[in-house]
């Protein structure tokens, strides 16, 4: 989009529908490229699994299953070989009940501006691990508000040490060039043992 121009002209120009395809990528496939470490990484596991453990008992046939249909390194659609496919109502309907409980206890118990920031990183997680497509840098959204959390809370500080240690680590594909790889071990180290340091002289 052209940001010199009024918000309307991108309406008049048809580029609404690249819009909202790209805010709701229900065509691109139930997992990115790069899978995130989510539910659905787990379920298309458990599904190659049960193909392999299929072709290996003779229960099916090889040349019937799709090649590379997950890890390809492409983003469309694609079904699943064992278990039943995913769609994108099935990963709309789990990430509205993951997020349910912490969205009502802040609508029927209102708590201030940490539990509505604790509401927002419990939606962010669940998005993160129910949504349809998600990349893998979304993890951020929920560790960003969890390091607000950690100075607080003796709780929260061990919660943000395994999450932002886990979610960094999951980042590491995205720089894959040798000369970058010196660089996000270093500055991955630095981080977490600041971090460690920092919060346990915090809360003793």
């Amino acid at each position: 989009l052209n940001t010199s121009t009024p918000d309307g002209v991108c309406l008049l120009q048809g580029q609404l529908p690249q819009v909202v395809s790209r805010l709701f990528p229900f065509k691109r496939g139930l997992c990115h490229a790069y899978w995130a470490p989510n539910i659905w990484a787990l379920y298309n596991v458990l599904d190659k699994s049960l193909a392999m453990l299929g072709v290996r008992l003779k229960l099916l046939e090889e040349a019937e299953l799709p090649k590379a249909s997950m890890t390809g390194g492409l983003v469309q659609e694609f079904q699943h070989s064992v278990l039943p496919s995913v769609s994108p109502s099935v990963t709309l309907v789990c990430t509205l009940l993951s997020i349910l409980p912490a969205v009502a206890s802040v609508w029927w118990r209102p708590c201030g501006a940490r539990g509505f920031l604790r509401c927002l990183l419990l939606c962010a997680l669940g998005s993160f691990m129910f949504g349809w497509h998600v990349h893998e840098k979304a993890v951020l959204i929920a560790i960003l508000p969890l390091s607000i959390l950690a100075v607080e809370s003796r709780e929260d500080a061990g919660i943000f040490l395994v999450l932002s240690t886990t979610g960094h680590y999951s980042l590491f594909p995205l720089l894959f060039t040798p000369a970058e790889l010196p660089i996000k071990v270093v500055l991955m180290l630095l981080f977490t043992i600041y971090s460690v340091t920092a919060l346990r002289k915090l809360h003793r």
